[in-house]
């Protein structure tokens, strides 16, 4: 082993020695007309190989081939320049032609690929910098592993798991608005096999969100709403009432609750609402506004005593719908000292600074001809341009 290793060092020696001064021969290797690939001062030839600059080509035609042309071995012969010279050829070729394939056949668009990765690599560093600043804990303290992590693959293969992934994957499809008819019919008809509260909750969803194509959304909403409807009655309401309480497009499921419940069931869900949203500011108030105008049309003793409440609410949306609902259902026959004395004195209010509010209660009392010479100071104060005041009724100019 020791003669075999010291042989190979000495040839592998020999050989590196060799590679420091290049050769110089007036031919060299061979090379493709259509790709050169020869070193500077050599020019590839028609045939077909590396000739020097200024060397005389018909004297060496050919001369690249392994030994040269006429001589029976790889010693000797035209363009070798010295017995050895076959060597120089060949390791020659084989250290510098790749190199010169690689230059000269690289993909057009190499460039262009070499600087999008090095944009990728640079945003990869900066995204990881970012995640780790944000997301690193404190110093001295170790984060506490994520429970959901350790349990993600056992809820992958177990069957509550699958049926939460198969849940998921309808209810996102139910309210996806950009998505095709058919694929929320399909999802909402799996909901409905379902049959789970959850699922029916989901389901209801598709009320909060309206698709891109307006008739075939409000095909989608009533075939629902008759499949709801039919659903078991105790199901129904526990899912309706889960759903209003955390959602705020309530409508629908408020009207197919009143096809559904009886009146103590329909008011549980009323006072559960109110309790909720009451008279005070709140950043949307579109929740609110469509529980009291469902109020509104439910003729029962209550209502006029809560939309009374929802006189002195912040928002003046709502204020606004609750004097409009007032004065729908009061009666023209029959005076209400309380509604008087309530759209009276809001009409008096100095906070009150709607322009449009005041001339809907003026108006109002106008068109009810009630007689309100009890509330004149209120009303002389407050008449506008818009109409007068007799001392009894109010009339519009």
């Amino acid at each position: 082993m020791r003669a075999v290793s010291g042989l190979v060092l000495g040839l592998a020696s020999a050989t590196l020695s060799a590679c420091f001064n290049p050769p110089a021969d007036a031919v060299l290797f061979a090379c493709t007309p259509d790709a050169p690939a020869c070193p500077d001062g050599y020019t590839c030839a028609d045939d077909g190989c590396c000739h020097r600059d200024g060397s005389d080509l018909s004297a060496n035609a050919g001369a690249c081939g392994l030994g040269g042309p006429g001589t029976g071995g790889p010693g000797t012969g035209p363009g070798t320049g010295t017995g050895t010279g076959w060597h120089w050829h060949w390791l020659w070729h084989w250290l510098w032609r790749p190199h010169q394939h690689h230059r000269h056949h690289r993909h057009p668009n190499h460039h262009r690929h070499q600087r999008r990765q090095q944009h990728q690599q640079r945003h990869r560093r900066q995204h990881h910098f970012q995640h780790q600043l944000w997301h690193r804990p404190p110093r001295g303290l170790t984060p506490s592993p994520d429970p959901r992590s350790t349990l993600a693959l056992k809820d992958l293969f177990s069957s509550s798991g699958r049926s939460k992934n198969r849940l998921d994957r309808h209810m996102r499809a139910v309210i996806n608005q950009y998505g095709q008819s058919a694929e929320r019919y399909h999802a909402m008809q799996e909901l409905l096999e379902i049959g789970t509260i959850p699922a029916i909750v989901g389901l209801m969803r598709r009320f909060t969100i309206n698709s891109s194509k307006s008739i075939e959304d409000e095909e989608e909403k009533n075939w629902l709403s008759k499949r709801l409807s039919d659903l078991d009655k105790g199901l129904l309401l526990s899912a309706a009432r889960e759903f209003c309480v955390n959602n705020d497009n309530i409508a629908w499921v408020l009207r197919i609750v009143e096809d559904r419940a009886n009146g103590r069931e329909e008011w549980e869900l009323f006072d559960a609402l109110l309790e909720k949203h009451p008279p005070v500011y709140e950043r949307d108030p579109a929740k609110k506004l469509q529980l009291l105008t469902h109020i509104a049309e439910i003729e029962d003793p209550r209502v006029t005593e809560i939309l009374l409440r929802y006189l002195a609410d912040p928002d003046e949306t709502v204020r606004f719908q609750v004097v409009d609902s007032l004065l729908d259902i009061a009666d023209d026959k029959h005076p209400n000292e309380a509604l008087q004395d309530a759209l009276t004195a809001r009409l008096a209010d100095p906070s009150e600074d709607s322009l449009r509010l005041r001339t809907k209660i003026l108006t109002g009392l106008a068109r009810l001809k009630w007689d309100l010479s009890a509330y004149k100071e209120r009303i002389v104060a407050n008449l506008g341009n818009e109409h007068s005041f007799d001392g009894a009724r109010i009339k519009e100019r």
